[in-house]
């Protein structure tokens, strides 16, 4: 008799399966891509699970969710695989906003969240590079990068249904970031939480330390391997730098130059990761702190 290997079902054990949509937890089909695509949905729910748990209100319920990069078509094109460092994302969409979560290469949640309500979006749309924009009510974008393209797909599907743009108030904050400790709705202005009184970290001092020296504000902001990757990479170019000058003064200038562009890309890396959501003073130098082991 001819056995053939069939893709083994995850288990949904330990997840509350109310907080999810039938479909999200179930097979699209019965072919071994439907299998292994659910088996991979599966998989990142339970990553993402118990995050979860703190920061969906009664009676909502998680319409789907993807893992990707996100980040602008400029970021991604000029700092490719590096950007994936910081700013690796899942996107949940919900019955009534999208949450987006950062993760590292795990996909355990991070501290740094955010969410846009169904009533800030327009649109969304498919690239044919395979990324999903999420076209605000003020004019900005949500791109999510390397999702894949049928899921980014589904997920376009799903945000243009639940849409319902408005006209909002100049004042409106429409990318809002959420409290790593309780998942309040956070300000960009204050300096703490308004629901536990958890206190955040400045906004740029990150950035700030990366334009300084390249790999300080990732560790500050808790990007660990994204840091020590930085700092190896300045004492190696400003060597290389010493070196060259050292044999060759006049070419002093050119490389400067290439100095100070790594030193921009490095802060610009953890801007973007940074300008994401806030996050908690207390974690600062502390690596990623995931939750479910605070």
């Amino acid at each position: 008799m001819l056995f053939t290997s069939q893709p083994r079902t995850p288990s949904v054990d330990g997840l509350d399966i109310d907080r999810y949509d039938a479909s999200v937890l179930t097979p699209a089909g019965s072919s071994r891509r439907a299998r292994r695509e659910h088996a991979a949905r599966v998989a990142l729910v339970h990553a993402v699970d118990e995050r979860l748990g703190d920061v969906l209100r009664a009676g909502e319920v998680v319409q789907h969710l993807a893992v990707g990069t996100l980040a602008s078509e400029l970021e991604f094109l000029m700092l490719g695989g590096l950007v994936d460092l910081t700013a690796r994302t899942v996107m949940v969409i919900t019955s009534n906003r999208i949450v987006m979560l950062q993760v590292d290469r795990r996909n355990r949640p991070r501290h740094t969240m955010a969410q846009v309500r169904h009533e800030y979006i327009t649109r969304a749309a498919s690239t044919r590079d395979g990324a999903l924009r999420v076209h605000l009510v003020n004019g900005e974008t949500l791109t999510l990068h390397k999702a894949g393209r049928e899921l980014n797909r589904s997920m376009r599907d799903v945000i243009n249904t639940l849409a319902c743009p408005r006209t909002v108030d100049g004042g409106e904050a429409v990318v809002c970031p959420l409290c790593p400790s309780c998942g309040t709705a956070a300000s960009d202005t204050t300096d703490s939480c308004r629901g536990c009184g958890a206190a955040f970290m400045p906004r740029h001092t990150a950035g700030a330390l990366s334009l300084l020296c390249p790999g300080l504000g990732e560790l500050y902001a808790g990007y660990r391997a994204m840091g020590v990757f930085a700092i190896v990479a300045t004492v190696g170019m400003w060597g290389l730098w010493i070196s060259r000058v050292a044999h060759e003064p006049t070419k002093m200038n050119v490389m400067l130059g290439l100095m100070a562009a790594w030193h921009v890309v490095s802060g610009t890396i953890t801007w973007n990761a940074t300008r994401a959501g806030r996050r908690l003073q207390s974690s600062a130098w502390r690596g990623p702190r995931v939750f479910g082991t605070r």
